[in-house]
């Protein structure tokens, strides 16, 4: 069984102040813990968040669970935090600086708790800071702190939103930390989105952002999933997307309406023919210069070529009727031909036996491929793979690609390819295609769309190696091009600062 824990607090009796984002943050987490459909059990806390009421509805929870057999827990707190004699306090409404330890949860108490219900996989996301703390502990305080709970449990992920010398931002609708964990699902390119993708989405994030910078211990071996990316968890993105406008525009729009106001967020979404072309050039350049990231990066050359024709690229039909059905906001279009098939004669069936009859050749128009319409620096990209030992199979990744003002449909396949003479490989044959979407805005300088690429074609080769080397290969591993997957929306805000409430 897989439980989850979600605690938001934000009213804070005097002089703590109140946090009206978390209230948005422990709903918006809710939505996307229920929207997984992993968790059999969740718990979520912020109508009464006094520490008795608290801690008891904890308490209740873990005695009802005990002994069930946990693969996975799940907790999430935002609300003021507080380091303090080297432990970190969960600070509830009632918090009382001269009654510390009974308005608020130690995380020695808190892991005392859930250590009870020995799970295998522990997940721990606090989007707090230190509170009332009036000094600058030592940057690393926190991370010591958080290294001895990890001994605690078995495997684990611990993320928190700054160091112990940091606080944690939020304005007056949602917090920057939780809104980054919701993202890097919405905005993530593939089936499923492991716990280190979420870690390293977040840290990408912050990481020009010299105010706050997110904490992370991990032990666990980095294959864990955290959810398989449904439509419904895509849609949450459009929960974050107003705070980040208001951001951009440094106060809130006199706007007549709620239609207007949506229009302009809308707006903020799509991208002028100078940012669409710098996308489409920055991701052509970052994948001449990819390699592989692990198990293949030694084992393996990647060569680039650009081509501004599809010259060479076999059955372009099922693109272009992805372009018919669903590219009405795409600058592209399908392109027709003509095919003969058989028919049976009306006539000869009608004089003959059905036996006797023999079938007459008809011409019927079919899509054949697609173009794109605007001007684009190149139409295709290929990636052969040469091993740089003779027992490993060479591949070719074939990448094409459609777009809008928005979005940058990517549509790849992997094929392992004969090598005719050394160094001579054969044509590369017809495949079925496989599509990511990626929203160009938030990737302006496309590095997420090209690690995304790469990343799938080593997923993709080293099943293949495996399988050549006699390997057995784990049912889990990713099946890269050889599937069609369904259209996968990544959409997400730029980060911009402003006024922010600290935590």
């Amino acid at each position: 069984m897989n439980l989850a824990i979600l605690i938001g607090v934000s009213d804070y009796a005097s002089p703590v102040p109140k946090l009206p984002a978390c209230k948005t943050d422990l709903a918006l987490m809710a939505r996307l813990i229920r929207n997984t459909n992993k968790f059999g059990d969740i718990l979520e806390v912020g109508a009464d968040t006094s520490s008795s009421s608290v801690k008891a509805q904890l308490a209740q929870f873990v005695k009802k669970h005990g002994g069930s057999g946990v693969d996975e827990l799940f907790f999430y707190y935002s609300g003021h935090g507080d380091l303090f004699k080297d432990d970190f306090y969960f600070l509830f409404s009632d918090f009382s600086d001269k009654q510390r330890n009974q308005t608020s949860l130690t995380t020695e108490e808190l892991d005392s708790m859930l250590r009870t219900l020995s799970p295998k996989l522990t997940v721990k996301v606090v989007d707090a800071c230190h509170a009332g703390v009036t000094y600058v502990k030592e940057p690393d305080a926190l991370k010591k702190q958080l290294t001895v709970s990890t001994g605690r449990f078995a495997d684990c992920y611990f993320m928190f939103s700054s160091q112990s010398s940091q606080t944690s931002l939020q304005d007056d609708k949602l917090s920057d930390f939780t809104r980054e964990f919701v993202v890097a699902c919405t905005n993530f390119s593939g089936k499923e989105i492991r716990y280190r993708d979420i870690v390293d989405h977040i840290s990408d994030a912050f990481a020009t952002n010299p105010d706050q910078t997110p904490t992370f211990v991990i032990q666990a071996p980095c294959v864990e999933i955290f959810c398989s990316i449904e439509k419904s968890i895509r849609n949450l993105l459009q929960l974050t997307t107003a705070r980040v406008r208001r951001r951009q525009s440094g106060s809130k729009p006199a706007l007549g309406s709620a239609i207007a106001q949506a229009i302009q967020d809308r707006a903020a979404e799509f991208c002028t023919k100078e940012e669409v072309s710098h996308f489409l050039q920055s991701l052509g350049e970052r994948m001449k210069g990819a390699s592989f990231f692990s198990d293949l990066k030694d084992s393996y050359r990647l060569e680039t070529e650009l081509s501004e024709t599809y010259e060479g690229i076999p059955d372009l039909g099922p693109i272009g009727k992805w372009v018919k059905e669903k590219g009405g906001d795409f600058f592209a279009t399908p392109i027709t031909g003509t095919e003969q098939y058989e028919v049976t004669d009306p006539f000869e069936t009608y004089l003959r036996p059905a036996t006797l009859t023999k079938p007459v050749m008809a011409t019927r128009e079919v899509i054949t491929s697609f173009d794109c319409t605007a001007e684009t620096p190149y139409k295709a990209i290929r990636v052969t793979a040469y091993p740089l030992y003779e027992n490993l199979p060479h591949a070719v990744a074939v990448i094409v690609f459609v777009f809008s003002k928005r979005d940058c449909v990517v549509f790849y396949s992997f094929q392992t390819v004969k090598e005719m003479d050394w160094g001579k490989l054969a044509p590369i044959e017809g495949r079925r295609w496989t599509y990511a979407t990626f929203a160009m805005k938030t990737d302006p300088d496309a590095k997420s769309a090209a690690d995304s690429m790469i990343k799938l074609f080593e997923a993709f080769l080293t099943k293949q190696g495996k399988e050549k080397l006699g390997l057995v290969e784990d049912d889990s591993a990713t099946a890269g091009g050889g599937e069609k997957a369904k259209a996968k929306k990544s959409d997400s805000e730029t980060k911009t600062s402003s006024s922010e409430t600290k935590k």
